[in-house]
């Protein structure tokens, strides 16, 4: 707040603190309505804001019980960031999450992020055996040079996660 006032002549420091208070707000707090009070603020709903911030914003609608506004304000990202893909898994929308993921493969740079987060969507929606072929085909995604490092964090867990996917459906509740 104290840099609010620092900055009160320049507005592209201002916007830039606010976007800050509103990560805070929303991530070190889980303040959903003064995070989205900052981010408004910001003019995340008005301008060109990174897609991820637009994203927490739609988040934070669905958090403090407004569905349809988080729907209406997700639906105008285009294209849709990867992060949307689970926010849409969250408020159960998982075809939607799998459209996006989908579409991303195909056109983003990143097919990685896309399969990762559609295997996470189908694993919170109990569609398991859906979620084991996202994940696969995340395992299976060679290793590239300008994404190396995130590629192989990504593999790693898809890894972990078909071996407790397996080792889930392998366990009898009865014999605990």
């Amino acid at each position: 707040h104290h840099l609010l006032s620092e900055h009160k002549d320049d507005p592209a420091k201002r916007v830039r603190v606010m976007n800050e208070l509103g990560r805070m707000y929303a991530n070190l707090h889980q303040d959903y309505a003064r995070a989205a009070f900052w981010w408004r603020q910001a003019g995340v709903e008005k301008s060109h804001a990174p897609p991820g911030i637009a994203v927490h914003l739609a988040e934070c609608y669905w958090r403090l019980g407004n569905k349809p506004m988080a729907v209406e304000f997700l639906r105008k990202l285009n294209p849709a960031p990867y992060n949307a893909i689970k926010l849409w898994a969250d408020m159960g929308e998982t075809e939607q999450a799998l459209k996006i993921a989908e579409a991303g493969a195909k056109t983003g740079g990143q097919p990685f992020f896309a399969y990762l987060f559609a295997a996470d969507a189908c694993r919170i929606a109990g569609r398991t055996k859906d979620a084991l072929s996202y994940y696969q085909k995340v395992v299976a995604i060679p290793e590239a040079e300008p994404n190396k490092g995130q590629i192989e964090r990504c593999r790693r867990r898809a890894a972990a996660a078909i071996e407790a996917i397996k080792l889930y459906d392998a366990s009898d509740v009865k014999k605990v």
